[in-house]
């Protein structure tokens, strides 16, 4: 009588759908907030873009000894992201104070298009201080303050 060796390496079929079935679960748990985090990053992204834009033309104007002011499309910004500037634009004259007074405080919007997420770029002072507000509660406090 020969011994038969039983070959035990390996996984089962069984425990290979388990794991899967387990993996699966948790990716459908993960994937909404994730999705939520990319958006979020997108709108930083975008919020950090303008904010730089607003601060380069203030440096130019300083620099040229020129009026300045920042463009009104911005490159690179993500087209999940919407960019609101206000109706009248603001300048920056050649010592990088805000020409217009009038328009301060001077608040550009940034909205995610498919989630309620804002952030906004706030030009608060004459002198040009600006500010990231992180969210629409944080956007109206620094618009009233000034």
């Amino acid at each position: 009588m020969k011994d038969r060796k039983l070959n035990l390496e390996g996984f089962t079929l069984i425990e290979t759908l388990v794991v899967v079935i387990i993996v699966g679960i948790l990716a459908a748990f993960a994937a909404p907030s994730w999705a939520a985090f990319v958006q979020q990053q997108k709108l930083s992204k975008a919020a950090d873009r303008v904010y730089w834009e607003v601060m380069g033309a203030q440096s130019e104007a300083k620099k040229d000894k020129l009026t300045k002011s920042p463009p009104t499309t911005i490159q690179d910004v993500d087209p999940t992201v919407t960019v609101t500037y206000p109706a009248t634009m603001i300048q920056f004259d050649y010592r990088g104070a805000v020409k217009n007074e009038d328009v301060i405080p001077y608040r550009i919007n940034l909205s995610a298009t498919d989630t309620s997420k804002q952030k906004c770029v706030v030009v608060m002072t004459i002198l040009g201080a600006t500010k990231i507000g992180k969210d629409a509660s944080e956007c109206d406090a620094l618009s009233s303050s000034s």
